[in-house]
């Protein structure tokens, strides 16, 4: 497969399938909890399209699921926009627990990263701790803010948020475009 090649993407506009899966076979791959989240993202989507900002559809999908408590996990550099969703999910009655990359401010001499100034501490990005905390605060919908998505993850894949996190997430590419991509 090479879709982003792709002049047509009649999958979307005519039905087309390239695979050679049938869709009995495709509908397997879901399970109820998976169905559950894709229900309310497609009533998300097909009720607010264009009608709200992301932030806001994105309260509205927590509310669809029945969500009570968020997390958000974020890089630094986006500290003020973070402490801005926190408070917008707060004040629209979710309890939000948020942890920021530099959380435990561990050097990154202790791994062997390398540094923009070397000899100077540096605190690494810590995504794996970030994952244990939202989880240990019992989250039960989580979201991710970054800038740059090689700074946040640096060697840590997208298969590592989606297992670590344990939880479906909303991912935020950039808080000014507010671009939302849902990780199944």
């Amino acid at each position: 497969m090479n879709c982003a090649f792709c002049p047509h993407h009649k999958c979307y506009t005519s039905g087309q399938n390239c695979t050679r899966l049938t869709h009995e076979e495709i509908s397997e791959y879901y399970t109820d909890e998976d169905k559950k989240m894709m229900r309310a993202s497609s009533a998300t989507e097909s009720r607010n399209y264009l009608k709200m900002t992301r932030l806001e559809e994105s309260v509205f999908f927590a509310k669809e699921m029945g969500v009570k408590k968020v997390g958000i996990a974020f890089c630094i550099g986006l500290a003020n926009e973070a402490h801005f969703c926190a408070q917008y999910f707060k004040n629209e009655g979710l309890d939000v627990q948020s942890v920021c990359c530099k959380v435990c401010s561990v050097d990154k001499d202790l791994l062997e990263l390398e540094k923009i100034k070397p000899g100077q501490r540096e605190a690494m990005c810590n995504p794996k701790v970030q994952a244990r905390l939202l989880n240990e605060g019992g989250t039960e919908l989580n979201f991710i803010l970054l800038g740059r998505f090689i700074h946040v993850t640096g060697a840590v894949s997208w298969e590592f948020w989606k297992k670590a996190l344990y939880k479906k997430i909303f991912f935020y590419e950039s808080l000014s475009l507010m671009r939302q991509t849902f990780l199944l």
